[in-house]
């Protein structure tokens, strides 16, 4: 869309969805990393709200009327600045509080009420507008128009003042669209009458659905895939047009005249990005005391010292929690314990300094949270690379002494690797939980950070390979089993993994294409254009498997919430674009593995095995602690080796099992040393496990 608003001298282009801002970061970082955009012409975003009356409403669907009897209106709010966008924010927020299903369909209204409310602080931020076919203005005109009866008029009127009263007349802008459709050109005559009458501009707009001509048959084949039936004649000019095509629907003058409307409010346009630097989440601070009398620290660990002394209370409660861990460990005078917590925290200092703030809150923050998560759930020890750093262990981040295992610090994070002050430069700690918890972790934070603060991320499922091919066959009438024979044809990478349709079809520079699939597609009109062009639309959005977006403000401030299908709130943008605009990604598993350990200690405590201590994570550190584990017992390894382990974490899968026989591990380093090895495959006959 953007290439083809600079190609045709657009002087703006608006990005709307329907009840979705999940394009707009996206949109914006792509605008402003081409300056031939930046200089030709303005970007502007927006959103396809439903508005609706919401008493009306709920007795429609008390009295359960079909979509003929009661709609959910369309109505367009285009932000004209950063400020104008925080209240699409909000905005879309709300009406997705509102969701619910009626009628099999899911329903994501905006009440009259909320708008009102809501634009008291955004008045002149935003544009608003009457939409397409589908909006209250249209539907006025239509039924007046069919019936002649006088409530419809006046319907309509009592929703152009309202709308003036709101938005103020300057903000609000009545649409026509280029069309051949007996209404909407019925729909078009009358927003002029009315725009002459009331003295509200009409602007000329065009509800695009694809960009032009060439992926018309793109649109047809994805709506036809769903329902062969399905009258698309509505669509016909459901795409963006040039000046001159234009001639085609309007007399010159009505389009000049909508033009500099438009230009009106294109020269009101700033030009605002959503980069923001990541936003960590401030720990609470307890009141906390730590003696070091008669413990004093040498002044050689300077950076302990300097860390003691802060004038930020995060720095001072971060270093006094490890000493506190250390001195009850039984360590607070061991050199190696001092020399390594002298080296993170020298560490943490500089790249505190790159990230212009006190990185310990990070630490603390992510400490919180795993106390949290100990309230419902047993935690994982610690996963991946943040094991490696002392200090996350002495804050108990993680159950893995660092130094005990000779893990080196830097594969964690060191300040040689952070250079900017993006959330791409954060430490990245995975945190393993119950699956079976999640619910109640995610819960549990809302609780602690406020249910406006904690959204999961939403990710977003994309027409693949296969689908594309399966899709456009559908939709293009192709029989099944030929789509099926299509499918069987694709060729695959020296890994064995299927190629991805473009490059199956077009080759690139490791690939060439494939001539036997190009020449069974060739056999179908139209069919390798539509393949590619529904390979990789966004189809549907979920919850992602484990990010969770956690702010200090309200999350609409940077994002904005979205529900999935099973009512799970979500953010509207992607981890990648919310992390662009200040979010951290915290990631919080959900592991089996830690299920069957908590299932373990119930069966424990209630076969009298074992006694609760107050609290599951003391009943979990007395006898489960990492530190008090055996690594050495033969009867483990055994075990192991004959199977009687039936899910080892980490080698439960097929290759985990023959990798177990093969390795018939003596030592916990073996283990470390087959779960590597396993994952290598070499082209000989001899694999990596058996050199």
């Amino acid at each position: 869309m953007l290439d083809y608003a600079k190609e045709n001298n657009y002087n703006a282009i608006s990005f709307t969805c329907h009840e979705s801002l999940s394009d707009h970061i996206n949109a914006e970082r792509l605008y402003h990393s081409n300056q031939d955009y930046v200089d030709n012409f303005k970007l502007m975003l927006g959103n396809e709200i439903y508005l609706v009356d919401k008493q009306e409403m709920e007795k429609a669907e008390e009295e359960k009327l079909s979509s003929k009897e009661f709609r959910f209106n369309h109505f367009l709010l285009n932000a004209l600045d950063k400020k104008g966008h925080e209240f699409l924010q909000k905005q879309s927020t709300l009406a997705w509080k509102h969701n619910h299903m009626y009628k099999g369909s899911q329903r994501v209204p905006s009440y009259y009420e909320d708008i009102e409310e809501l634009m008291k602080d955004y008045k002149g931020h935003v544009i608003a507008s009457t939409a397409c076919l589908a909006g209250e203005f249209a539907e006025c005109v239509l039924k007046y128009n069919e019936t002649k009866d006088m409530k419809y008029f006046d319907q309509l009127n009592k929703f152009l003042d309202w709308c003036i009263k709101v938005f103020g007349k300057e903000n609000f802008k009545l649409e026509i669209m280029p069309s051949f459709n007996p209404e909407q050109k019925m729909v078009n005559d009358n927003a002029l009458l009315a725009s002459y009458k009331k003295g509200i501009d009409y602007i000329i707009t065009t509800d695009a659905h694809y960009i032009g001509k060439t992926q018309r048959n793109v649109h047809n084949a994805l709506l036809h895939s769903r329902d062969a039936n399905r009258d698309l004649t509505a669509y016909d000019t459901a795409r963006l047009f040039t000046y001159d095509e234009l001639l085609d629907f309007f007399s010159p003058s009505v389009l000049q005249k909508g033009v500099r409307n438009i230009q009106k409010i294109v020269d009101r346009v700033e030009d605002y990005s959503f980069e923001h630097t990541p936003d960590v989440p401030k720990p609470k601070m307890p009141s906390f005391e730590f003696n070091l009398a008669n413990h004093e620290i040498p002044t050689e660990y300077k950076h302990i010292n300097a860390y003691l002394n802060a004038d930020n209370d995060y720095d001072t409660y971060l270093v006094k929690l490890s000493l506190k861990a250390l001195k009850e460990m039984g360590k607070l005078h061991d050199k190696e314990y001092l020399s390594r917590l002298e080296l993170e925290l020298g560490e943490i200092s500089a790249i505190s300094k790159t990230l212009k703030q006190p990185l310990s809150s990070y630490f603390l923050s992510m400490r919180e949270f795993i106390n949290i998560m100990w309230k419902t759930s047993v935690v994982g020890p610690g996963r991946g690379s943040s094991s490696c750093y002392l200090i996350n262990y002495l804050l108990g981040i993680t159950q893995v002494d660092a130094i005990k295992f000779e893990l080196p610090y830097y594969r964690f994070l060191s300040k040689e690797r952070v250079t900017k002050n993006t959330a791409s430069q954060f430490p990245d700690i995975d945190t393993d939980t119950a699956s079976s918890q999640r619910e109640n972790v995610i819960n549990l934070i809302k609780e602690n950070r406020g249910e406006d603060h904690v959204l999961n991320f939403c990710t977003f499922s994309t027409i693949a390979t296969r689908s594309a091919i399966l899709t456009a066959c559908r939709g293009l009438g192709i029989d099944n089993n030929e789509a099926n024979y299509l499918t069987s044809l694709l060729p695959t990478d020296n890994d064995g993994k299927e190629l991805p349709i473009d490059v199956a079809l077009n080759g690139n520079d490791e690939y060439g294409a494939d001539d036997k699939l190009n020449e069974e597609i060739a056999k179908y009109d139209d069919l390798k254009d539509t393949i590619l062009g529904l390979y990789g639309l966004v189809i549907g959005f979920s919850e992602h498997a484990s990010g969770v977006y956690i702010s200090n403000d309200e999350y609409t401030k940077h994002n904005a919430m979205m529900q999935t299908k099973n009512g799970i709130t979500v953010t509207q943008f992607d981890a990648d674009d919310s992390e662009y605009a200040s979010a951290l990604k915290y990631d919080f598993l959900s592991l089996d593995g830690c299920d069957r350990l908590q299932s373990v200690i119930q069966i424990l405590l209630k076969e009298n095995k074992i006694k609760w201590q107050g609290n599951l994570y003391d009943t979990y550190q007395k006898y489960f602690d990492t530190d008090d584990l055996d690594y050495t017992s033969q009867d483990m390894y055994d075990m192991l080796f004959s199977g009687d382990i039936i899910n080892a974490f980490q080698f439960s899968s097929e290759t985990g099992y023959k990798t177990l026989r093969k390795l018939n591990a003596r030592t916990f380093e073996d283990l470390i040393s087959g779960n590597a090895l396993m994952r290598l495959r070499s082209n000989d006959d001899e694999q990596p496990l058996d050199k």
